[in-house]
C-alpha cells in the first residue's frame, strides 16, 4: 500500500486507487512511531482490529500510530513511521492545535 501524509490527513491506498484507511487531519489528535508485530497486536496481517485498536499491517516493526479525537488509535506499518508522525504533528500545530505527546 501507499502512506500519504498531508494536510488533509493520512490515507492508506493501494496501486488501484482502493483507499484501504482514511484519517482526516480534523479528527487527528496527535502521531507518534511505535513498533508493532501483526501476530502478536492484531492477530495477523491486513486491515485489522485488536486489543491495541485498529491496524493496516502488513509487516514487523516500524509503525505511524494515529490517535484520533474519539480515541481510536491506528496503526500502519510503514518505512520513515518517526518522519510520518513529525509531518502530521507539524501539520497539526500549523492549524494551531498541540499535540498532548511526545514528537518522535
Amino acid at each position: 500500500g501507499r502512506v500519504r501524509v498531508d494536510r488533509d490527513g493520512v490515507r492508506v491506498s493501494s496501486l488501484g486507487r482502493a483507499t484501504w484507511v482514511s484519517i482526516p487531519l480534523g479528527d487527528i489528535v496527535e502521531a507518534e512511531a511505535d513498533v508493532v508485530s501483526p501476530l502478536r497486536d492484531f492477530g495477523g496481517y491486513g486491515v485489522r482490529y485488536g486489543l491495541r485498536g485498529r491496524g493496516f499491517v502488513t509487516r514487523s516493526g516500524e509503525a505511524l500510530r494515529v490517535e484520533s479525537s474519539d480515541g481510536t488509535a491506528t496503526w500502519i506499518t510503514v518505512d520513515g513511521a518517526a518522519q510520518g508522525a513529525a509531518t502530521v504533528n507539524a501539520l497539526l500545530e500549523g492549524l494551531g492545535r498541540t499535540t498532548t505527546g511526545p514528537t518522535p
